[in-house]
């Protein structure tokens, strides 16, 4: 699988070779095309572009990636969540995060 990792979750690629012995991996702020506070948009056009899923913890990032037929995964611990659907259930926006800090 092509995994892009967005700035919030390259702390997550701590073990880099264990992950990529099964999977390739691009981390916004170590890539050319992504250099560090590269825009959400920005993101998404490149992970498109490449066949990539965005690996991230923002709640407002996921639910723009499902807008535009993004491909989108959280991560936690060692399991990669990969996210289909998107429904609001009710009431105010979430907070900005979906997982607490591992």
């Amino acid at each position: 699988m092509n995994l892009l990792f967005d700035e919030q979750c390259t702390g997550n690629y701590a073990n880099k070779v264990e992950i990529d012995k099964l999977h390739k991996v691009i981390c916004v702020e170590h890539h050319l095309d992504l250099p560090a506070q590269s825009k959400d948009e920005k993101i998404l056009e490149y992970a498109k572009n490449n066949n990539c899923t965005i690996v991230t913890k923002d709640v407002r990032f996921v639910k723009r990636c499902h807008e535009q037929n993004g491909k989108v995964s959280v991560v936690k611990g060692n399991s990669l969540f990969l996210i289909d659907k998107v429904v609001k259930m009710f009431g105010k926006e979430p907070e900005n995060r979906l997982c607490t800090p591992d």
